[in-house]
C-alpha cells in the first residue's frame, strides 16, 4: 500500500511540477503575478510544511492528517486549472500549501513502518513520477492537453489511496511539539544538516520551477523536458532501490557529499551546454537528488526524537523546498 501511495503521490508531482510555469504562462499569467505564483510554492513549504508535520505529531494521527492534505491538494489543483489570472497566486498557494503536507507525512509513515526497506518502496514513487512526466509532456505536445487536467485526475486518485492505507495503530494521545522541536533544533549536527540542505537545493529550485522554459528556449519541444526528467529519475530509481546497501557501505554523510559534488558539473552544463548536453546531463539528477535525500533523511530521522519524527521530516522539507527554493 505504501508503494502504491508513493507512486500516486509522486505521479501528481511529475504531471504538474515541471510544467506549471508553462501552464501559468499559457494562461496569461505574467509579470508580478507570475513571480508571486511561483514564489508561493517555496513559501508554502517553508511556513506550512512544518505545520502539517506538527499537526500529525501532536494528534498522533498521520493518516487522518494525510487524508486532509490529499483532499485539499485536489481542490488546489482544480483551483489552479480553472482560476482567472489575478487569482492564480492564491490558487497556487492553496495547491502548494496542501501538497507540502503530503510527502513528509508519507515519508515519515514509511520510515517508521519500513525501517531499512524505505528506499526500495520509495523507488516506486520515482517510477510513478517518470511515467507521469512522460505522459503529461507527450499529451501536452501532441494533443494540447493541459497538464493540470492530468494532475487533477492523479490528485483524485490520491484520496482513495490514502483511505486504503492501513493504520499503524499509533496512540492518539496528544504530544507537546514545542519542547521536542526546540530539542531537535538545538542539536548542532541538525542545524548544519538543514543549512546544507538549503544550500544544495538552491540550485535545484531553478530546475524544478523553470527547466521546461529553459528547454523551450533551446528550441526543443515539451517532450524533451519529459525525456530529460525521465533520464534523471531512471538513475534515481536504481539508487533508491539500493539505498540501504549504499547507506551501510558508505554512510549517510558520504552519500550527501557525493550528491553535492556532482551538482557542480550538472548546473554548469545545464547553464552553458547545448541542447543535447543539457538533456543528457540531467541523468545526474539521480545522484544530486537521490543520494543527498537518502543521506539527509537517514540523518534527520536518526537525530530526531521519536515523538516528532513527522515534524523532523517536514522541517527538512522546509529547508530543502522552502529556504533553498526562495
Amino acid at each position: 500500500m505504501l508503494a502504491l501511495l508513493f507512486a500516486v503521490a509522486l505521479s501528481w508531482l511529475g504531471s504538474v511540477g515541471p510544467f506549471l510555469a508553462l501552464e501559468l504562462r499559457d494562461k496569461g499569467v505574467d509579470g508580478w503575478t507570475f513571480s508571486l505564483a511561483m514564489t508561493s510554492m517555496p513559501l508554502a513549504r517553508l511556513f506550512l510544511g512544518p505545520l502539517w508535520g506538527a499537526l500529525a505529531d501532536r494528534w498522533r494521527a498521520e493518516r487522518r492528517v494525510l487524508l486532509m492534505a490529499a483532499i485539499l491538494s485536489l481542490a488546489g489543483t482544480v483551483a489552479v486549472w480553472v482560476s482567472p489570472v489575478m487569482l492564480a497566486p492564491f490558487a497556487v498557494m492553496l495547491m502548494a500549501g496542501s501538497r507540502v503536507g503530503v510527502m513528509p507525512l508519507i515519508d515519515s509513515h514509511a520510515t517508521r513502518t519500513l525501517g531499512d526497506g524505505y528506499g526500495r518502496v520509495r523507488a516506486w514513487g520515482s517510477v510513478g513520477f517518470v511515467i507521469a512526466v512522460l505522459a503529461a509532456s507527450t499529451l501536452r505536445e501532441h494533443m494540447g492537453l493541459n497538464t493540470l487536467a492530468v494532475g487533477t485526475v492523479v490528485a483524485a486518485l490520491l484520496v482513495p489511496a490514502v483511505m486504503m492505507l492501513p493504520s499503524t495503530g499509533a496512540s492518539h494521545e496528544r504530544t507537546p511539539i514545542g519542547p521536542a522541536l526546540k530539542e531537535l533544533l538545538s542539536n548542532r549536527p541538525v542545524r548544519w544538516l538543514l543549512a546544507a540542505a538549503a544550500l544544495h537545493f538552491m540550485g535545484h529550485s531553478g530546475y524544478h520551477s523553470y527547466f521546461s522554459v529553459h528547454v523551450e528556449s533551446l528550441g526543443l519541444g515539451d517532450q524533451w523536458t519529459g525525456v530529460a526528467i525521465a533520464l534523471g529519475v531512471g538513475v534515481e530509481i536504481v539508487l533508491l532501490r539500493y539505498a540501504d546497501a549504499l547507506l551501510k557501505r558508505f554512510g549517510a554523510q558520504n552519500l550527501m557529499l557525493v550528491g553535492i559534488a556532482l551538482a557542480v558539473p550538472r548546473w554548469l552544463i545545464t547553464a552553458l551546454g547545448g541542447p543535447m548536453e543539457v538533456i543528457g546531463v540531467q541523468a545526474l539528477h539521480g545522484a544530486t537528488f537521490a543520494l543527498f535525500w537518502i543521506g539527509s533523511l537517514s540523518r534527520i530521522t536518526r537525530l530526531a526524537p521519536e515523538r516528532i519524527r513527522t515534524s523532523s521530516v517536514a522541517v527538512l522539507g522546509a529547508a530543502v523546498g522552502g529556504i533553498g527554493s526562495i
